[in-house]
């Protein structure tokens, strides 16, 4: 098994006091790691003063500047763009990875050449795991669950397979990432861009995986509970649930996800002032754009039975 040198690739947005905290940790973990690498620092249009800091406190760091806010796909995009390494590792700029992180994934990522993207463990404040993810039927809508933070959920101890790879703590192939266009700007300027990637990866024969050996700690909100209100980020979460929807179920499965949404119509208001409505009439006004790309579609390997099946944390040979 070779030790591949990797691009740490970090999107940040007048996240210079997160640096601050948590880019001495990565630091390390890249040192730590055999096969050596790079770090990237993507300043999403943020007047914080980061590219001054980091040009003064770590000058070995490559940074990416975007003149605007773009959002976090747009800053993951450019960063990719820029990594130098073939294998690249997507990291939010609130979490705290540990020494070790880095070699696990990649031993991953190497054990098979389906292997698109693999996860690290992402322990939360109270110790849970927010990693882990599978997709379950609703009777017509996509519910994802997050097995770690079920209380009665025991911890997964070895790898398993995951509905998606999450942008602020995976491994992804660059150029299976480039090949797949990156994350998709329908998803601007956050949420649901990660698992509409791992869900265009699974469609094409491709595998996102979950690997327990690699841990990071994640200061969940670290960045958009600071800058936004909250009722504002629900409303995005659950538009782009929505367009997740309209852009990959089949056409048979499209009138019964309608279906249920109209169903649950009557009693949305009764407990969410009215955020889950408007999230979804939200999704309809970019329906143009959904409709783009799904003409664009090739014919998929898997079906959405396929994927949510193959994808429910299923055990993985060990490498």
């Amino acid at each position: 098994m070779t030790t591949p040198p990797v691009s740490i690739v970090i999107p940040s947005f007048n996240g210079k006091e997160l640096l601050q905290r948590y880019l001495p940790d990565v630091a390390a973990s890249l040192e730590a790691y055999t096969g050596g690498g790079e770090i990237v620092v993507v300043e999403d249009g943020g007047n914080d003063g980061t590219p001054e800091w980091l040009s003064d406190q770590f000058p070995k760091v490559k940074v990416v500047i975007h003149d605007i806010n773009k959002g976090f796909g747009a800053a993951a995009n450019s960063g990719v763009e820029a990594a130098a390494n073939d294998a690249v590792i997507l990291l939010n700029n609130d979490m705290s990875p540990k020494k070790g992180f880095i070699a696990p994934l990649i031993e991953r990522l190497q054990s098979s050449d389906d292997v698109f993207a693999v996860c690290s463990k992402s322990l939360v404040a109270d110790g849970t795991d927010e990693a882990p993810t599978c997709f379950e039927d609703d009777d017509g809508i996509l519910k994802l669950i997050q097995p770690g933070l079920e209380v009665s959920s025991e911890p997964f101890s070895s790898a398993v397979t995951v509905a998606y790879a999450p942008g602020g703590m995976s491994v992804f192939r660059r150029d299976m990432f480039i090949t797949l266009g990156g994350f998709d700007d329908l998803y601007r300027p956050f949420y649901w861009e990660d698992a509409d990637l791992s869900w265009r990866a699974w469609k094409r024969g491709f595998k996102a995986l979950y690997e327990p050996r690699s841990e990071v700690e994640h200061l969940s909100h670290g960045t958009i509970g600071k800058l936004y209100k909250r009722d504002w980020y629900d409303l995005i979460n659950h538009a782009h649930r929505h367009l997740f929807h309209m852009r990959h179920l089949e056409d048979r499965l499209l009138k019964r996800y309608l279906q249920r949404v109209n169903m649950l119509e009557s009693e949305i208001n009764l407990y969410d002032r009215g955020v889950l409505r408007r999230a979804f009439f939200t999704a309809v006004a970019r329906l143009d754009e959904v409709i783009e790309r799904r003409r664009a579609d090739e014919t998929p390997a898997r079906s959405t039975e396929e994927i949510i099946e193959l994808s429910s944390n299923r055990p993985v040979e060990k490498t």
